[in-house]
């Protein structure tokens, strides 16, 4: 993959390595003049019950990528006509779940991220993200499509493999640390192999488990 300047996007590798590539990919293909977060316009909405999964991550910075994951909300055959479609159908289901985030302002941050510069980084990845006010942790979800979906990458090629973020905006240190996480699992070619392999829901969340692991054990 190359970037504008020509002189090519940074490897993919370790922690530090990989927060590094995430930015610098993304800083690469167009200047932005937003401001360093998104905040939805009609802000998050609280509701009186919330999943057990709502606890502040100010505690738990360490957590891991997996951490975040569940069945609910990993798609193995995403069905998309463009990453704009993606976002809307990702946010949704996410919103869905994590009830007390409003599922417009949600989709709306991370359409607006979208259009400052693509989140869609190559070798078939995408991680579109976006940081809200009044959010209190770290959310996501994970899909997948076979066929691929046409995406604004850095390498022109297909998107497959799509794990959209969104993060609190007063929490920059702990929602950075899993965007790096992510970026660096996502770079490993024999991890993505694995996921384009996998069968079902169970089977997807089994391979980001155990490569998140794998790639612990050798850090």
């Amino acid at each position: 993959m190359q970037g504008d300047d020509g002189g090519g996007l940074l490897a993919w590798f370790g922690v530090i390595g990989g927060y590094a590539w995430t930015v610098r990919s993304l800083g690469r293909v167009r200047p932005s003049r937003a401001p360093g977060h998104v905040v939805a316009p009609r802000g998050l909405r609280r509701m009186d019950t919330a999943p057990a999964v709502r606890q502040s991550q100010s505690r738990r910075v360490q957590m891991g990528i997996t951490d975040l994951l569940i069945k609910e909300l990993v798609f193995p055959a995403l069905d998309a006509r463009g990453s704009d479609e993606v976002i809307e159908t990702l946010g949704i289901r996410l919103a869905a779940y994590h009830r007390d985030i409003d599922r417009d302002g949600l989709v709306h941050a991370l359409r607006e991220r979208e259009r400052q510069v693509t989140t869609a980084l190559g070798d078939g990845v995408a991680i579109p993200h976006a940081r809200l006010s009044g959010l209190d942790r770290t959310v996501a979800a994970f899909g997948r499509s076979r066929a691929g979906i046409p995406w604004e990458s850095l390498d022109g090629g297909p998107t497959h493999l799509v794990f959209l973020l969104a993060g609190p905006a007063n929490l920059p240190g702990a929602y950075l640390k899993v965007l790096a996480g992510v970026s660096r699992l996502l770079s490993d070619e024999r991890c993505r192999a694995r996921l384009m392999e996998a069968e079902s829901e169970t089977d997807l969340l089994l391979v980001l488990r155990e490569e998140e692991s794998r790639g612990r054990r050798a850090a």
